[in-house]
C-alpha cells in the first residue's frame, strides 16, 4: 500500500504541472490506484493482442479472397500496401517501397494509360473509380485484376487520402472466356457452332446491304454418316467428325468461316470472292477432299458429302433464312445422287415438301404391309438357262401404284425404316425359296440385295441364320448382294462379316461393281465369287468403245481373280452380242424378263404355258430359254 501511495504521489507530481486535476490522486488510497493501473495495463495488452489478431485475420482473409488493399496519403505522398497487394502485383515488401511509379510499372503496357488517368482523376478531384486491367508479373505471366478506389476528404471537401482494393480475378476471367468460347464453339471439333455462324452470317448480310461484297453459304452433311456411327460406335464417329473438320479447314480460304452446326452437318461462309464459279470450285474441292478414305484407329473409312449452296445472287433478310434455303438445296443434292452439290432455287421448296410427304407415306406403308417382292431371273448367256433368281422390292402405293425402290430407298435409309423393311424382305425371300424347294425339282437359288444399314447392323448374321433354320433352307440355297460402296465403307469389317456369312452357308456377291471405291488388294481378300457389272456400263455396250473397254476390263479382272460376272440391265440384242463376245457368263435384264411375281417364275420353271421369259430367243442360242439343268441350278 505504501508503495502504491508513493507511486501515486510521483505520478501526481509529474503530471500536475500540465494537468492540475492530477493532484486529486493524492486523496485516493494507494492500493486502489495500484489495482486500477494494473487492470488498465492488462486491458491495453489485451486490446493490442486483439488488434494484432484482427490484422492477422484480415491479412489471411485478403489472401484467401485474393484481395489486396492500399492507402495513399495525398498530403505526404506516402503509400501503404497490404501484404496481399504486394503479392498480387508481384512486388516484394522487403525490398520494394510503395510508390506510384512502381505500381504503374506492374500494369500491362496497353492498360497503363487508362490506369494512370483514373488514379490521377481520383487524386485531383476525388473521383471514385472501378476498372479491370492486366498486370505483368516478374516471371512473365499475366494477371487480370479488378480495382476500386475512392477519396477521403477533409472538412473542406479536399481529397486527403485515397483508399483502394485490388481483386485478382484471373481465374474468373479465364472461366468466363472458356464459357464464352463454349457458347460459340463446338466442343468436339473446336469449330464455330451454329450460334456463331448465324451471328457471322447476319453481320455479313448487313455489310452486303451497305454495298460490301456478297456472301455465299455452303451447307453440307456426310452421306450415310449415321450408318458409320451405328456400325462402328460413337468413338469412331467422333474421330471421323474431327478429321472431316480438319479437312474442311484446309479447304477453306483465309477469312472463310468453317462451322459445325451439329451432328454431321457443317457449313462454310464465304465472303470477298469473285463470282459463282469460285463458290462452285470450293464445293468441288470439298467433295474431292472428303472422298479420299479416312484412317480411323487403323480402320479405313470411306465417306462422301453432299452440299447445298445459297449463292451470292440470292437475297435474304436473316441468317436463319440463309441456312433454311441452303438446307433445301442440300436435300436436292442428295436426291440427285449424293456426293454432289446443288445451288438453291426457289422451286426446290416443292421438292422438299414432296420428300416429307413421301416419308410420312413410307411409315404408313411399313405399318400397313404395302410391300411385295418381284423376282427377276439370272441367265447363263451362252445356254439361256436360268441359274438364279433375284428378289426385288416394290411398294404397291394405294395412289401411285407400283413404286420402284430408287424413289424411296434413300428416305428409308435416312429414317431407319430400311431396317424393318429389310427384315421383311429377307424373311419373305427365304419363305419363297422354301416354296420353290418344295414344289420344283431344280429350285433356283434366291438372292437378296442388302442395304448399307442392314449390312452393318449388329445381329445380321444371326437374323439370316434364324430365317434359314425356320424355313429349312440348306447352305447354298440363299445368297446376298451388297453394293461395292457398302463393301468398301470398312473393308476389314466387311471381310469379317463375309466370312461369318460363309460359315452359315450364305455366299455374297458384289453388286454395282465399278461405281465405288474398290482396291484390288481388298477385292482379292473378300470371300465372294461373283461381281455384278453395273447397268450404267452395260447401257453403252454396242454403241461406244468406252463402254466396251470398261466391260472388258471388269470381265478380265474377274477372270483373273476366279470370279463370275453378272451383267445387269441387259435390254438390247446388241448389248447381249457384245457381252457374249467378251466372254461374260451371266446376265439379267428386261431383254430376258422384267421382274415378275413369284407365280410367273413357278409357272415357267414347271413348263406351264407361254411366258415372256420363254418367248424370247437369245441372239446366239437359237433356242428358247429352258428350265435350268441340274448342273447349273445353283450357279449365279
Amino acid at each position: 500500500a505504501h508503495l502504491g501511495q508513493l507511486g501515486i504521489g510521483l505520478l501526481a507530481v509529474t503530471i500536475a504541472e500540465s494537468e492540475p486535476w492530477a493532484l486529486l490522486l493524492l486523496l485516493i488510497p494507494g492500493q486502489a490506484v495500484f489495482t486500477a493501473l494494473q487492470q488498465h495495463v492488462r486491458g491495453r495488452l489485451r486490446a493490442e493482442e486483439a488488434l494484432h489478431g484482427s490484422e492477422a485475420n484480415l491479412a489471411e482473409a485478403q489472401r484467401i479472397a485474393r484481395l489486396g488493399s492500399w492507402e495513399w496519403d495525398l498530403r505526404t505522398g506516402t503509400q501503404r500496401w497490404s501484404d496481399q497487394f504486394y503479392h498480387i502485383i508481384g512486388a516484394d515488401p522487403r525490398v520494394d517501397t510503395p510508390s506510384e511509379a512502381l505500381l504503374l510499372r506492374t500494369v500491362h503496357p496497353a492498360d497503363q494509360t487508362s490506369v494512370a488517368a483514373a488514379r490521377a482523376r481520383a487524386r485531383a478531384s476525388g473521383v471514385s473509380a472501378s476498372l479491370d486491367y492486366r498486370l505483368c508479373l516478374p516471371d512473365g505471366g499475366e494477371r487480370i485484376v479488378h480495382a476500386q478506389f475512392e477519396a477521403v476528404r477533409d472538412a473542406g471537401g479536399t481529397p486527403i487520402r485515397l483508399l483502394g482494393i485490388v481483386h485478382d480475378i484471373t481465374d474468373r476471367k479465364v472461366l468466363e472466356a472458356r464459357l464464352a468460347h463454349q457458347a460459340f464453339h463446338d466442343a468436339l471439333t473446336g469449330l464455330p457452332n451454329r450460334a456463331r455462324v448465324l451471328d457471322r452470317i447476319d453481320a455479313a448480310l448487313k455489310r452486303t446491304d451497305r454495298g460490301r461484297p456478297s456472301i455465299a453459304v455452303l451447307f453440307l452433311d456426310l452421306d450415310r454418316f449415321k450408318l458409320i456411327n451405328d456400325s462402328f460406335g460413337h468413338e469412331v464417329g467422333d474421330q471421323l467428325l474431327m478429321a472431316v473438320a480438319s479437312r474442311l479447314t484446309t479447304c477453306a480460304r483465309p477469312g472463310d468461316t468453317v462451322a459445325r452446326l451439329g451432328g454431321d452437318e457443317f457449313t462454310v461462309l464465304m465472303e470477298d470472292f469473285g463470282d459463282t464459279a469460285d463458290v462452285e470450285s470450293m464445293a468441288t474441292r470439298i467433295i474431292d477432299a472428303l472422298t479420299d478414305p479416312f484412317t480411323i484407329n487403323g480402320r479405313e473409312v470411306v465417306i462422301t458429302t453432299s452440299i447445298g449452296i445459297v449463292n451470292p445472287h440470292t437475297r435474304h433478310d436473316s441468317a436463319t433464312a440463309v441456312l433454311r434455303d441452303a438446307d433445301v438445296a442440300l436435300y436436292h443434292a442428295k436426291d440427285g445422287g449424293r456426293a454432289r452439290f446443288a445451288i438453291f432455287d426457289a422451286r426446290m421448296g416443292t421438292v422438299i415438301q414432296e420428300r416429307l410427304m413421301l416419308e410420312e407415306e413410307l411409315r404408313r406403308a411399313v405399318a400397313r404391309d404395302e410391300f411385295e417382292l418381284l423376282y427377276q431371273p439370272k441367265i447363263e448367256l451362252a445356254t439361256s438357262r436360268i441359274v438364279g433368281i433375284e428378289a426385288l422390292l416394290r411398294w404397291r402405293h394405294p395412289r401411285r401404284g407400283m413404286v420402284r425402290p430408287a424413289l424411296f430407298l434413300d428416305v428409308a435409309e435416312e429414317t431407319s425404316l430400311i431396317l424393318p423393311i429389310g427384315s421383311w424382305v429377307l424373311k419373305t425371300a427365304c419363305r419363297q425359296a422354301r416354296v420353290w424347294r418344295d414344289t420344283l425339282p431344280n429350285s433356283p437359288v434366291v438372292s437378296v440385295n442388302l442395304s448399307a444399314r442392314q449390312f452393318q447392323m449388329l445381329g445380321l448374321v444371326e437374323e439370316i441364320e434364324g430365317y434359314m433354320i425356320a424355313f429349312g433352307l440348306a447352305p447354298g440355297q440363299f445368297r446376298l448382294e451388297i453394293s461395292e460402296q457398302v463393301a468398301m465403307a470398312d473393308a476389314e469389317a466387311t471381310i469379317g462379316i463375309l466370312w461369318r456369312l460363309q460359315r452359315i452357308g450364305v455366299s455374297v456377291m458384289i453388286d454395282d461393281f465399278g461405281t465405288g471405291y474398290s482396291s484390288l488388294s481388298h477385292l482379292g481378300r473378300f470371300p465372294v465369287d461373283t461381281l455384278h457389272l453395273d447397268h450404267s456400263f452395260v447401257a453403252g455396250l454396242g454403241r461406244t468403245r468406252e463402254a466396251s473397254a470398261i466391260a472388258q476390263a471388269v470381265i478380265e479382272l474377274a477372270r483373273a481373280l476366279g470370279l463370275h460376272v453378272v451383267a445387269e440391265g441387259i435390254e438390247r440384242e446388241d448389248q447381249l452380242r457384245v457381252l457374249l463376245a467378251l466372254g461374260c457368263e451371266l446376265g439379267q435384264g428386261d431383254l430376258f424378263s422384267p421382274p415378275v411375281p413369284p407365280e410367273r417364275i413357278t409357272a415357267f420353271l414347271r413348263g406351264m404355258g407361254a411366258d415372256p421369259i420363254a418367248e424370247r430367243a437369245p441372239a446366239t442360242a437359237g433356242a428358247p430359254l429352258a428350265a435350268p439343268s441340274p448342273s447349273h441350278a445353283g450357279a449365279s
